[in-house]
């Protein structure tokens, strides 16, 4: 599994940064986490064609871990006419508001669903493929009616959880249970201060 950070700000992009964005490259396939850069362009300047893509996962729908995403899923219904991928968004409104916005700039389009498939992403149903598994584990950084995600990804014994965004400041104590549960390769996010924030709840709530 080969990991590329295309962006790793949060909020709003910074001058040397774009927003969160992700590429996963396992066997000859191409995965995203999340779209909040320009994503399709990055692609192609690593030297990888959107035929290649197979998967893109959403933790949330907030615009910088999505900005990029109508970009590319617009380019893969009209142009790359070979590409086949599997779209999973954190909720419904955005899937049919994507669809909505494809649609406006091209009224003749056929959004096929044979090509361009998208999926709301469940915690009880994981993607998986002959190279890796991805499973949805819901935290607390938006609340109901919507949803938000950290996503774990597995290729072979590995492992590596990727957060989203937690509640801020941790306040919802919504960092998933199995970074100390499980044996994790890897997982991406402030563990410092993480850690700092799991120990100020505990000593605010007496644990």
């Amino acid at each position: 599994m080969k990991i590329t950070f295309i962006g790793t700000s949060h909020g709003v992009p910074a001058a040397d940064r774009y927003c969160s964005c992700t590429m996963i490259e396992s066997g000859n396939s191409v995965y995203f986490i999340d779209g909040g850069a320009p994503m399709i362009d990055e692609l192609l300047r690593h030297g990888r064609h959107p035929d290649e893509v197979r998967a893109v996962f959403n933790t949330h729908v907030h615009g910088d871990h999505t900005a990029g995403l109508y970009h590319f899923a617009d380019l893969v219904d009209w142009y790359y006419k070979k590409s086949s991928v599997d779209m999973y968004i954190a909720d419904q409104p955005y899937i049919d508001a994507l669809k909505n916005l494809i649609k406006a700039g091209n009224p003749h389009t056929s959004l096929s669903p044979d090509r361009l498939r998208f999926h709301l992403n469940d915690p009880a149903v994981a993607y998986e493929d002959e190279n890796i598994k991805v499973e949805f584990i819901l935290t607390k950084h938006i609340l109901e009616p919507y949803h938000s995600y950290s996503i774990l990804v597995s290729e072979g014994d590995k492992k590596v959880l990727f957060s989203g965004d937690f509640s801020q400041h941790l306040e919802r104590a919504d960092v998933p249970s199995l970074i100390s549960e499980e044996e994790l390769d890897s997982f991406y996010k402030t563990l410092e201060k993480i850690n700092k924030n799991l120990l100020n709840i505990a000593e605010e709530n007496k644990i």
